[in-house]
Protein backbone atom coordinates (compact mmCIF):
# COMPACT_ATOMS: atom_id res chain seq x y z
CA UNK A 1 0.00 0.00 0.00
CA UNK A 2 2.81 2.80 0.64
CA UNK A 3 4.43 1.90 -2.56
CA UNK A 4 1.19 2.73 -4.29
CA UNK A 5 0.94 5.85 -2.58
CA UNK A 6 4.57 6.47 -3.28
CA UNK A 7 3.51 6.47 -7.09
CA UNK A 8 0.69 7.94 -7.13
CA UNK A 9 1.92 11.20 -5.29
CA UNK A 10 4.45 13.83 -6.09
CA UNK A 11 6.66 16.11 -3.71
CA UNK A 12 8.48 19.13 -4.85
CA UNK A 13 12.58 19.08 -5.18
CA UNK A 14 14.50 22.08 -5.37
CA UNK A 15 17.27 21.46 -8.12
CA UNK A 16 20.08 23.33 -8.44
CA UNK A 17 22.23 23.22 -11.18
CA UNK A 18 25.38 24.63 -13.77
CA UNK A 19 25.91 23.07 -16.74
CA UNK A 20 25.37 19.34 -16.41
CA UNK A 21 26.06 19.46 -12.88
CA UNK A 22 23.72 19.09 -9.87
CA UNK A 23 25.07 21.19 -7.02
CA UNK A 24 21.84 21.02 -4.73
CA UNK A 25 18.97 18.74 -4.37
CA UNK A 26 16.86 18.66 -1.89
CA UNK A 27 13.49 18.02 -1.12
CA UNK A 28 11.16 21.14 -0.71
CA UNK A 29 9.44 20.77 3.29
CA UNK A 30 7.37 23.87 3.36
CA UNK A 31 8.83 27.32 1.52
CA UNK A 32 12.37 28.25 2.06
CA UNK A 33 14.44 31.53 1.16
CA UNK A 34 17.03 31.07 -1.52
CA UNK A 35 20.04 34.11 -1.86
CA UNK A 36 21.85 35.10 -5.21
CA UNK A 37 24.73 36.97 -4.28
CA UNK A 38 27.01 38.63 -7.78
CA UNK A 39 29.23 41.13 -8.69
CA UNK A 40 27.45 42.72 -11.83
CA UNK A 41 29.06 42.44 -15.01
CA UNK A 42 29.43 45.92 -16.11
CA UNK A 43 28.77 48.21 -13.06
CA UNK A 44 31.40 45.73 -10.90
CA UNK A 45 29.05 46.46 -7.99
CA UNK A 46 27.09 44.01 -5.67
CA UNK A 47 23.75 42.32 -6.30
CA UNK A 48 21.92 40.13 -4.08
CA UNK A 49 18.50 38.83 -5.35
CA UNK A 50 16.17 37.23 -2.73
CA UNK A 51 13.94 34.54 -3.69
CA UNK A 52 11.44 32.65 -2.47
CA UNK A 53 10.84 29.02 -3.50
CA UNK A 54 7.12 27.20 -2.38
CA UNK A 55 5.28 24.73 -3.89
CA UNK A 56 3.72 26.94 -6.85
CA UNK A 57 6.72 27.83 -7.89
CA UNK A 58 10.06 30.69 -7.60
CA UNK A 59 8.87 34.17 -6.41
CA UNK A 60 11.24 37.31 -6.48
CA UNK A 61 11.17 38.80 -3.11
CA UNK A 62 13.82 41.54 -2.84
CA UNK A 63 16.69 42.66 -5.20
CA UNK A 64 19.37 44.71 -3.71
CA UNK A 65 22.06 46.78 -5.67
CA UNK A 66 24.57 49.61 -5.41
CA UNK A 67 24.37 51.42 -8.53
CA UNK A 68 22.10 52.51 -11.85
CA UNK A 69 23.52 51.04 -15.20
CA UNK A 70 22.91 48.10 -18.00
CA UNK A 71 20.25 45.95 -16.60
CA UNK A 72 19.41 47.33 -12.92
CA UNK A 73 16.54 48.58 -11.72
CA UNK A 74 15.32 52.75 -12.11
CA UNK A 75 11.89 52.05 -10.82
CA UNK A 76 9.69 49.32 -8.92
CA UNK A 77 8.81 46.82 -11.61
CA UNK A 78 5.17 46.14 -10.24
CA UNK A 79 2.46 48.27 -8.20
CA UNK A 80 3.71 46.12 -4.75
CA UNK A 81 7.26 46.94 -5.18
CA UNK A 82 8.80 50.06 -3.44
CA UNK A 83 12.45 51.52 -3.63
CA UNK A 84 14.15 52.13 -0.80
CA UNK A 85 17.95 52.76 0.64
CA UNK A 86 19.23 49.95 3.09
CA UNK A 87 22.77 50.74 3.96
CA UNK A 88 24.86 51.16 0.50
CA UNK A 89 22.10 49.60 -1.19
CA UNK A 90 19.16 50.58 -2.99
CA UNK A 91 16.62 47.59 -2.19
CA UNK A 92 13.32 46.69 -4.16
CA UNK A 93 11.30 44.74 -1.66
CA UNK A 94 7.56 43.56 -1.51
CA UNK A 95 7.61 42.58 -5.14
CA UNK A 96 6.46 38.93 -4.82
CA UNK A 97 6.50 38.17 -8.67
CA UNK A 98 5.99 33.92 -9.88
CA UNK A 99 8.99 33.50 -11.67
CA UNK A 100 7.65 30.16 -12.97
CA UNK A 101 9.41 26.92 -11.68
CA UNK A 102 12.77 27.48 -13.38
CA UNK A 103 14.74 30.23 -13.37
CA UNK A 104 18.30 30.37 -15.31
CA UNK A 105 21.21 32.89 -15.68
CA UNK A 106 24.57 33.21 -17.32
CA UNK A 107 27.60 34.06 -14.65
CA UNK A 108 31.22 34.27 -15.51
CA UNK A 109 33.99 33.93 -12.98
CA UNK A 110 34.07 37.81 -12.46
CA UNK A 111 30.36 37.38 -10.85
CA UNK A 112 31.63 35.44 -7.58
CA UNK A 113 28.03 33.90 -7.93
CA UNK A 114 27.24 33.20 -4.64
CA UNK A 115 24.27 30.72 -3.66
CA UNK A 116 22.85 31.08 -0.26
CA UNK A 117 19.48 28.60 1.30
CA UNK A 118 17.80 29.32 3.90
CA UNK A 119 21.07 31.46 5.14
CA UNK A 120 23.47 28.45 4.64
CA UNK A 121 26.32 29.08 1.93
CA UNK A 122 25.59 26.24 -0.39
CA UNK A 123 27.64 26.71 -3.03
CA UNK A 124 29.98 29.67 -5.59
CA UNK A 125 30.53 29.30 -8.41
CA UNK A 126 34.06 29.77 -9.21
CA UNK A 127 33.78 28.30 -13.19
CA UNK A 128 30.87 30.38 -13.77
CA UNK A 129 28.32 29.27 -15.89
CA UNK A 130 24.67 29.04 -17.17
CA UNK A 131 23.13 28.41 -13.68
CA UNK A 132 19.81 26.63 -13.33
CA UNK A 133 17.16 26.95 -10.28
CA UNK A 134 14.24 24.38 -10.77
CA UNK A 135 11.13 23.36 -8.76
CA UNK A 136 10.40 20.11 -10.13
CA UNK A 137 7.82 17.48 -9.24
CA UNK A 138 9.35 13.94 -8.43
CA UNK A 139 7.41 10.83 -6.99
CA UNK A 140 7.19 10.89 -3.47
CA UNK A 141 9.31 8.16 -2.86
CA UNK A 142 11.78 9.16 -4.85
CA UNK A 143 11.85 12.15 -1.98
CA UNK A 144 11.98 10.14 0.91
CA UNK A 145 14.63 8.27 -0.33
CA UNK A 146 16.75 11.34 -1.01
CA UNK A 147 15.56 12.84 2.29
CA UNK A 148 16.88 9.81 3.87
CA UNK A 149 20.51 9.75 2.15
CA UNK A 150 20.79 13.19 3.72
CA UNK A 151 19.06 15.21 1.01
CA UNK A 152 21.97 17.18 -0.08
CA UNK A 153 23.77 16.03 -3.23
CA UNK A 154 26.44 18.14 -4.25
CA UNK A 155 28.67 17.13 -6.97
CA UNK A 156 31.39 19.62 -7.35
CA UNK A 157 33.62 20.15 -4.41
CA UNK A 158 32.39 24.20 -3.66
CA UNK A 159 30.42 23.94 -0.75
CA UNK A 160 32.06 26.23 1.89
Amino acid sequence: MIIIIGLLFESPVIVISCGDHVLYEKPLRGELRLILKYIHSVEKTPVIEVFKVKEDGIFLEKFLWQSFGAGLPLEPINAKARITEVGDFYCMDNIGENLGYEITAWFIPENKCEIHIDDEHVVKLDDGGLLAIRLIHTPFYEAVFKWLLGGVFNCLSSKA
